[in-house]
């Protein structure tokens, strides 16, 4: 009796702890994070040292957006 109610504990060597909202919020919008990071390391590639004040302004700000 004693060894059945420890087998139920032991499934998995810990007990389930809820997953937080944070967790949850995270698991559904995780490509999102994966396609802003991509998005960010593209960005930072394509800058140079010589590149043209308008293309420095472009990739620097959000306001390069707006010309």
């Amino acid at each position: 009796m004693v060894r059945k109610q420890l087998d139920a504990v032991e499934d998995d060597g810990m007990e389930q702890r809820p997953v937080s909202t944070a967790q949850r919020w995270y698991d559904k919008t995780k490509i999102i994070w994966i396609a802003l990071i991509a998005v960010d390391l593209t960005i930072q590639a394509l800058r140079t040292a010589t590149m043209s004040a308008s293309s420095a302004r472009l990739l620097s700000t959000p306001h390069g957006w707006q010309g």
